[in-house]
């Protein structure tokens, strides 16, 4: 199987979308709606009653039963509601109009979403930017770790853009990654990967063991928001010198046996291991840079993507591969087209080759 046909069948298997509902999120969410929803809700609350044993339900429908007397509105779980959905035939996307805000975590530093933009639309230059920051973002909360302060701004920005005026805090570390000095990371939590477990990545594991590519639908955006995503890709992962512009990322492979691969930090060249080790490598390339070269090409940018070395890591045998824009042409393509927030990878963009 090639590169391309791997990248299909996994469409095929999640091919995502661009567009999240209220449905789609956790069902821990609290859901704050305005009182006039009760326009929407009395016909249904009222089918309660043609439903034996359904009352019996009720205290756990409290806080739909006080919005619907006309009394203060409660906050309601999103599992709550998808009950009183399935007691009544209400469609619970129906109340996006209606929803002021959501509560996404409990406890002491509770995070919310004020004038959500439901239904969440990721086919917006904001949106493609988050998209193209997730393969740097923690899997399991979308967090953001990088020392450039600028790029944290500019997470911040697509979040909001994307979801409405979220919680957002700031951490600092000093042991954010593999150099020395101050590490930031900007905490969003889980609602956003709700959003893009929608949109069609797998966040139950780190993008390594993920293989995400970029969603299917994004292969069907205009170059502006292609653009965007590219971007945001090169700001998070990317770097920018004289003679070439590329990316990477570390992808596992099952080995052959016949080599020893040593373990991290050292590393063997992929050019030094054994032909049946290379063919065990190449079986299995990034799929987000797979599914980048795609969209580059769409752009007027060749790019070039191999494997430059191999090391066993704590997650097993792991090749590092590089997607690679050579030839001046595309340089002066991506150039034209792709706007760094990185403010010392902007400069070097401009003055590249």
């Amino acid at each position: 199987m090639n590169w391309v046909e791997g990248l299909i069948e996994r469409y095929r298997k999640n091919p995502g979308g661009p567009v999240v509902h209220l449905s789609d999120l956790l069902n821990s969410t609290q859901v704050g709606v305005r009182t006039d929803a009760r326009q929407i809700l009395l016909e249904y609350w009222e089918r309660l009653g043609e439903i034996p044993g359904a009352f019996n339900q009720s205290e756990q429908l409290r806080g739909i039963r006080d919005l619907v007397n006309g009394r203060l509105a409660r906050f309601a779980r999103l599992d709550t509601w998808k009950l009183f959905g399935s007691l009544t035939g209400f469609r619970i996307d129906d109340l996006e109009p209606f929803v002021v805000m959501l509560r996404i975590s409990g406890g002491r530093c509770m995070r919310t979403v004020e004038r959500p933009k439901l239904p969440f639309n990721l086919a917006t230059v904001s949106g493609a930017r988050l998209i193209g920051y997730q393969g740097d973002a923690n899997s399991s909360n979308a967090s953001f770790t990088n020392k450039d302060q600028l790029l944290h701004a500019d997470y911040e920005k697509c979040v909001r853009d994307v979801v409405g005026d979220m919680t957002i805090t700031r951490t600092v570390s000093t042991q954010g990654g593999f150099g020395e000095g101050a590490y930031y990371r900007t905490n969003v939590g889980r609602l956003i990967t709700s959003i893009t477990r929608v949109a069609g990545f797998d966040n139950s594991v780190d993008q390594k063991l993920a293989n995400n590519p970029f969603p299917l639908w994004l292969h069907a955006c205009n170059t502006l928001l292609i653009a965007g995503c590219v971007s945001a890709l090169w700001d998070a992962e990317g770097s920018v010198n004289f003679h070439d512009v590329k990316t990477s990322q570390a992808a596992p492979f099952a080995p052959s046996g016949l080599d020893e691969i040593p373990r991290w930090p050292l590393n063997v060249a992929f050019g030094g291991m054994s032909y049946p080790e290379q063919v065990s490598v190449l079986r299995k390339p990034p799929l987000l840079l797979v599914s980048a070269a795609l969209l580059l090409r769409k752009m007027g940018v060749v790019s070039r993507l191999w494997p430059s070395k191999a090391s066993m890591t704590s997650t097993g045998p792991t090749a590092y591969w590089q997607l690679r824009i050579i030839d001046k042409s595309s340089i002066q393509a991506f150039r034209n087209q792709v706007h760094l927030v990185s403010a010392w990878k902007s400069g070097s963009l401009a003055s590249s080759a």
